[in-house]
Formats: C-alpha cells, sequence, structure tokens
C-alpha cells in the first residue's frame, strides 16, 4: 500500500483515494472503472492490475520515500502546483472544505475546557532546517497568503458555527463534525493567527515550519505564476 505517498499527494492538492489495509487490491480497479481514477501501485499488484483497466490508467511507482514516489509521479503527469494547492485537501480523509478560526477565537475555546483536555506537550519550533529568508519560500507564502484571502472558507466562531458539547469535544454545528482541538499544543496559539478546521473529519491545521519543509521537499513543482 502506498499510504504515505497518497498523503503527500493530498498535501499538493491532488484528490487521492487511499486504500486502507484491508481493502483488496482489486478494490482499487472499481475506483478506477466508476470515478475515472489512475490506479497507483508498486511491486507484483502492478503486473496483475495494469491488465485489468485501460492503458496508462494504471502507474508503477518505484519503492521509496513518500516524498520521492509524489515527486516521481509528478514528473509522470508533468504537474506543477499552484500556491492555492499546497494543503488544500485534508491529509487525513480528502476532504477540500474548511472553516477558519482565528487565534482571539482558539484562545476561547482553550479556556472553555477542562485542563485535562489541553495538549501542554512542549511546542518545537525549530527553525535550522530553513534558511531564513529563503526568497523562493517566502514568495510562494505571499502568493498563497493572497489567493486564500479571496477564498470562500467561513470564519466561525463559538456560538456562530462551533459549540461545546458536555464531554469537551469543540463541534462544528453545520456538520456535527468534532474538531481535533486535543491535538494542538496550547503553545501555538502565541504563533498562529488562524487554524484550518477540515469540516469533514474535524482535522486542525496551521501554518507552521512544516510549510517552509514542504515547500523545500517539492520547489521543483511549484509554480508561483499560477493563481489556481
Amino acid at each position: 500500500m502506498l499510504q504515505g505517498l497518497g498523503r503527500q499527494l493530498r498535501s499538493c492538492g491532488v484528490d487521492v483515494l487511499i486504500l486502507t489495509n484491508n481493502k483488496h487490491h482489486y478494490d482499487a480497479i472499481k475506483f478506477c472503472q466508476q470515478e475515472n481514477r489512475v490506479i497507483l501501485t508498486s511491486g507484483a499488484p502492478f503486473n496483475t492490475l495494469r491488465g485489468m483497466v485501460p492503458e496508462g490508467m494504471c502507474v508503477h511507482v518505484s519503492p521509496g520515500k513518500a516524498r520521492d514516489q509524489a515527486l516521481e509521479v509528478f514528473d509522470h503527469f508533468n504537474v506543477q502546483v499552484a500556491p492555492s494547492d499546497i494543503f488544500s485537501r485534508c491529509q487525513m480523509c480528502n476532504g477540500n472544505d474548511y472553516v477558519l478560526v482565528e487565534k482571539d477565537k482558539m484562545a476561547e475555546i482553550f479556556a472553555s475546557l477542562p485542563d485535562h483536555l489541553l495538549n501542554r506537550s512542549a511546542l518545537k519550533l525549530d527553525s535550522s532546517e530553513v534558511p531564513e529568508g529563503d526568497t523562493s519560500i517566502d514568495e510562494l507564502r505571499m502568493a498563497r497568503s493572497s489567493i486564500l484571502s479571496n477564498t470562500s472558507y467561513p470564519l466561525v466562531g463559538l456560538h456562530d458555527g462551533l459549540s461545546i458539547r458536555n464531554e469537551g469535544d469543540v463541534m462544528l454545528t453545520h456538520t456535527g463534525v468534532c474538531l481535533s482541538i486535543r491535538s494542538i499544543p496550547v503553545g501555538v496559539l502565541e504563533h498562529v493567527e488562524v487554524f484550518y478546521c477540515c469540516s469533514q473529519c474535524g482535522k486542525v491545521y496551521w501554518e507552521g515550519k512544516h510549510f517552509e519543509r514542504f515547500v523545500k521537499t517539492f520547489h521543483g513543482v511549484f509554480d508561483t505564476t499560477l493563481s489556481t
């Protein structure tokens, strides 16, 4: 299975279905036929699956690290990624619908929760992996920020999109999904202005050093001139 590759591709905005370990390889054929999806596979299953789908709809991926596999896939399909694609899909569920929670609203949520539900693990802010003032990273961040400022992601807060249940769960009122608040280190509030909450599964994201690391890995496929 190539779950790691799937998550990397989702991080670049690619619509990816990831088969879980309890699924059979033949389930991939069903999705290929029903949803016109390309099968990405590795090893022996490739020889079996490629003969059961139209030519070009089953692609072999070399064994290796997920990030290297993602670059191989982008090269195969000659794909460039726009700034708006970065983290536009949830790595966990493939959803692309978010709600935004601003820093002050998230602080209200934290203040309302019992102490034992808060994540007080140490917040690591190691910037040594990425040189300060990296022009390509700064330009891409600016391009992405400009695009996101014009998106239709709704801003929500307590009483107008979020509700806190008796057991301490924070729920999106329009979908009934509980946010993964407990995974957020309390200290992150000092450094993050906006949180991106997946309205499909409740995973909470924010921009941090992982953004720079991600851009550094995939810089060859990003195009800051693309706006959509």
